[in-house]
């Protein structure tokens, strides 16, 4: 069986996490199986994720550049991509047209039995719809089978954006959702067929038990707001005045300067480039506490039930997290550092918590493989 995984932005830690743990899985469900995966700098993952044993190729969609005329290149591109497809699809020739920079990824989705579409929560008006959907798209013309693992999905504003979600999810073979808010966002749009588990990268390898450092990780995200970022330096200040040690740590390629902003303005410390999922696994495993905007750090703590505090305005903090810590969620621009602070002083009650509840979500993440594999047996 040939797989295709589409879709993993490569500098960022919870792609990578992901894209190595639905390799991992393929290759126990289908041992024999060719694996290729489109990533958007297939150099930086081969570097930072060297025993990633497969295939690897840049995705099929061009990444926006510094003049924005340079937007005016993509509806050529992604109508190309379209005739491409339909050429192979009912000709069985391969012809390029303005996307001949892509063909090798291309080539990947005429070649592919199966599309994974790895998890997360890139199916939302955050990253936009087109080209996830467009690779469902791809992958039905030319009658592959797809499977989307678990995500976060929406919310689907409006009439147009509801019936455009159903009409490609509902191409799908097999469906899942990492939260009960999806699966309720996904039925109002008319998609019942989507099952509820969890985040495949809960599976993730545990790094191994460690002292812990007194040390909390910050893990900013590089958003549109003066009052997260003054709230961020305020927080660290008080959580190094507490005694602690104070590291910024950037989860995506985007995030890299404003953790560096802030480090500087708080005097901690920086790390300045975006590690690779083990490496992060063990640093938050060696420290007291997390306080992230990205989701999976969070996720990778809780392999070494490292307490945390999530920053971010959507949903999939609270719902993908809420097994392990209640009320440990708010908005950017609600920072309740008090409330924080009392969260890092109450942290070894936390801990315990999140490691009575981790088998837990780990098994019902386990169970997402198992359907995969009776699934694919049924074809």
């Amino acid at each position: 069986m040939k797989i295709l995984i589409p879709h993993s932005w490569s500098p960022n830690v919870g792609d990578m996490a992901l894209l190595k743990t639905s390799i991992r899985w393929m290759r126990e469900i289908v041992p024999k199986s060719e694996i290729t995966a489109l990533v958007s700098d297939p150099k930086f993952t081969r570097k930072k994720c060297p025993e990633v044993d497969v295939k690897l190729e840049r995705w099929p969609w061009p990444v926006k550049k510094k003049s924005r005329l340079d937007i005016l290149n993509y509806p050529f591109i992604y109508g190309s991509h379209i005739l491409s497809v339909l050429v192979f699809r009912f000709i069985g020739k391969k012809f390029f047209l303005f996307n001949r920079e892509f063909e090798k990824p291309l080539i990947e989705f005429f070649n592919c039995d199966v599309l994974i579409s790895p998890g997360g929560d890139f199916i939302s008006p955050k990253y936009g719809f087109v080209t996830t959907f467009s690779e469902f798209l791809f992958a039905k013309i030319l009658k592959k089978k797809i499977i989307i693992l678990p995500q976060t999905f929406g919310p689907f504003e409006g009439l147009l954006n509801g019936n455009f979600a159903s009409l490609f999810l509902n191409m799908a073979d097999l469906i899942f959702v990492r939260e009960e808010k999806s699966a309720r966002l996904l039925r109002q749009i008319g998609v019942k067929k989507a099952k509820l588990t969890a985040d495949i990268v809960f599976t993730y390898k545990q790094p191994e038990k460690t002292k812990r450092e007194k040390r909390v990780i910050f893990c900013a995200e590089n958003v549109k707001s003066k009052r997260y970022a003054s709230s961020m330096i305020e927080l660290s200040k008080k959580v190094a005045k507490s005694g602690f040690q104070v590291v910024f740590m950037p989860a995506n390629g985007a995030d890299v300067e404003i953790n560096k902003i802030l480090a500087e303005k708080s005097n901690a410390k920086s790390i300045g480039i975006v590690q690779n999922p083990d490496e992060v696994a063990a640093l938050v495993a060696g420290s007291e506490f997390i306080i992230s905007s990205r989701m999976h750090p969070l996720v990778l703590g809780t392999l070494s039930a490292t307490p945390f505090f999530a920053i971010g305005n959507t949903f999939k903090f609270k719902e993908v997290l809420g097994d392990f810590a209640k009320d440990s969620w708010s908005k950017v621009d609600e920072i309740d550092i008090e409330k924080i602070m009392g969260k890092i002083e109450k942290r070894n009650e936390i801990g315990i918590l999140i490691s009575e509840n981790f088998k837990m979500v780990r098994k019902r993440s386990e169970k997402t493989k198992e359907m995969i594999r009776e699934e694919i047996r049924s074809w």
